[in-house]
């Protein structure tokens, strides 16, 4: 191989050989041919599948990307109903007028001791 590249699918599409028997579930991917730019030194020879296969790691990789998506979509919605429905008890946002007085009290007994 004198500057040639290696036989990938990406530049020489799916090409039948000796590990591509019983593909596509009898068969084992060749990785080097199937998602590697560099390409499968063995060419024909190669006891991996050279024909087409989708990528495990990608396929992974788009459900985890998906699963995160859902999950940011889930503590959104979550935000959406805990801001929107608030406490029943709450007044509005602001704390009685006799609870300030308490705090306040509260701070001038530490001072003094």
């Amino acid at each position: 191989h004198h500057g040639k590249p290696s036989p990938s699918l990406q530049r020489d599409g799916p090409i039948a050989n000796a590990g591509s028997v019983g593909h596509p579930h009898e068969c084992k991917a060749c990785a080097f041919y199937c998602f590697s730019l560099r390409g499968c030194r063995n060419g024909d020879a190669c006891t991996y599948c050279h024909m087409y296969h989708e990528s495990k790691l990608r396929q992974r990789r788009e459900e985890w990307k998906k699963s995160q998506r859902d999950k940011c979509d889930q503590n959104k919605r979550w935000e959406e109903v805990r801001t929107s429905t608030g406490c029943p008890a709450s007044t509005g946002g602001q704390p009685p007028s006799s609870y300030g007085a308490a705090v306040g009290a509260g701070e001038s007994q530490n001072r003094t001791t």
